[in-house]
């Protein structure tokens, strides 16, 4: 909603039920300039919810309740693949099934697309995803997830991103404190050589 508010063409490919609630939430997204002519709705689904919480101290997490159905398969992706092949960038949520993650990356990259990537990619299909990403985005736990260990510090953390850009990715992004990029990562790895 963000970037058509900022007058960029978005769409959605997403699952939703076909309650009541979809349809406000359809409805809304649709009024706020974004396209959701993708979006799959599935009779007798429950639709996901995601709550971000916000503690006292900045943190966040997320509470969330992803009925296997609100998920995409890669025959909902190949519906869509047209609108993802006329997207400038295509931005592939991981908590997706990488089945579904990795056709809309592919689809996205065979046109020419920007693929952002953002989360964690799944183990099973990691190595492809981050070999198709132009950009990766993770928030502290899942750049802790990626690295395989915890990351207590910076200098940990540019070993990561270095890592994670000889795998494909043009530009990655480490949550934590602070946020890392793949140009802070290059500017700052001649100081630990």
């Amino acid at each position: 909603m963000a970037l058509a508010q900022l007058g960029v063409p978005a769409g959605l490919l997403a699952v939703v039920g076909t309650d009541e609630v979809a349809d406000r939430l359809l409805e809304q997204a649709s009024s706020d300039g974004v396209d959701i002519s993708a979006v799959v709705r599935r009779h007798g689904t429950e639709n996901a919810l995601v709550v971000d919480v916000v503690d006292g101290h900045g943190q966040w997490r997320y509470l969330e309740d992803l009925p296997h159905a609100t998920l995409l398969t890669e025959e909902d992706v190949q519906t869509a693949a047209e609108k993802l092949a006329a997207a400038i960038a295509v931005l592939v949520q991981l908590q997706q099934p990488a089945p579904a993650a990795l056709a809309a990356a592919h689809c996205a990259r065979e046109a020419g697309r920007y693929v952002l990537l953002d989360g964690a990619p799944d183990e099973t299909a990691r190595d492809a995803l981050l070999a198709a990403a132009d950009i990766v985005r993770t928030d502290a736990r899942e750049a802790q997830h990626l690295a395989g260990s915890a990351i207590p510090d910076a200098a940990t953390a540019l070993r990561a991103g270095r890592d994670l850009l000889r795998r494909g990715p043009r530009l990655v992004v480490l949550g934590g404190r602070p946020n890392l990029t793949s140009e802070a990562i290059g500017a700052q790895l001649a100081q630990l050589e």
